[in-house]
């Protein structure tokens, strides 16, 4: 009876960290939370500087305050590190905003997902599925693995499009180079490329480009976390399959942000053209980089 039983049992695996690589509405979709996320971050850091700010001119002054002013100078540090440890709960703590936001954007991605998985099991006749990326399976046989018929089914809704998107040429955007330690404590270099790769999302359509975090895998498989230098980003561009690639340099003197944007062709490994913009704003850091980027993209040739 037993043996019986083990018999009627189908089971099948999918891996889910491939599933939400490999499906389009996915890959979208973790772009979205990312921008958030970065939003929650530059608000943390407004808030870290202003600490640092309010610390500097209490030593520079603090020789000159009465007992008075240094209590005061005093409690707007503390009442701002405050603000700072309750932002970062409110945010970052459990059921904070950040997770809030990620279920708000993934979780209809994952009931999507769950529910190609139950009409794949079940056109299957499985009765089990594990999922492979929890690690906790040491065997499975050959044609067990349904997670190709899941990604087929989920990116369906796609296919009227994947025509159009086998002919455009295909950007590989690297984080930019951080020129300064200004540059680095607001993580800029990820910003920009994250920025230009929502920019061509949204307005130039003609270009197919490559999600950052395919973009930082790659990098990171030849050791490389931050700053890229041109040679290696054209061996990188060229192992992703991309036509162009775009690289950058970012920095921040005092109350300004200055970059400069490079245009580079990876089958002949050389840089086509180049934009620089600056602005005093972070908020229209993304208008200048647009601005700069339909410059560049000119060096490309319609096809």
């Amino acid at each position: 009876m037993i043996l019986f039983l083990i018999a009627a049992i189908k089971i099948g695996i999918i891996d889910s960290d491939r599933i939400l690589n490999e499906y389009l509405g996915a890959r979208e979709m973790k772009s979205q939370v990312e921008v958030e996320i970065d939003k929650f971050k530059s608000k943390a850091l407004e808030l870290r500087q202003k600490i640092e700010t309010a610390k500097r001119e209490y030593e520079s002054q603090k020789l000159m305050l009465s007992e008075t002013a240094k209590a005061a100078k005093l409690k707007e540090i503390s009442d701002l590190e405050e603000e700072l440890s309750r932002y970062l709960k409110e945010v970052y703590g459990a059921g904070g905003l950040a997770e809030k936001k990620y279920q708000e954007l993934m979780g209809p991605i994952v009931d999507k997902i769950n529910k190609a998985i139950e009409k794949i099991a079940e056109s299957e006749d499985l009765t089990i599925v594990f999922d492979i990326a929890g690690n906790d399976i040491a065997y499975a046989r050959e044609g067990m693995d349904i997670t190709d018929l899941v990604i087929e089914e989920l990116n369906r809704e796609y296919e009227p499009s994947l025509p159009e998107i086998e002919t455009r040429k295909i950007l590989c955007t690297f984080p930019f180079y951080e020129g300064n330690r200004e540059a680095q404590e607001e993580e800029l270099g990820t910003y920009c490329q994250r920025t230009v790769i929502n920019i061509i999302r949204s307005r130039f359509t003609r270009f197919r480009f490559l999600e950052h975090f395919a973009v930082r895998q790659a990098m990171s498989k030849r050791g490389i976390t931050r700053n890229i230098e041109d040679r290696d980003a054209f061996d990188v561009a060229r192992g992703l399959n991309a036509h162009y690639l775009i690289l950058g340099t970012i920095t921040k003197k005092i109350d300004r942000y200055e970059f400069e944007m490079r245009l580079g062709e990876v089958k002949g490994e050389k840089i086509l053209s180049s934009s620089k913009g600056s602005t005093t704003r972070k908020e229209e850091l993304q208008e200048h980089l647009a601005t700069s980027l339909a410059e560049i993209l000119k060096s490309i040739p319609e096809e």
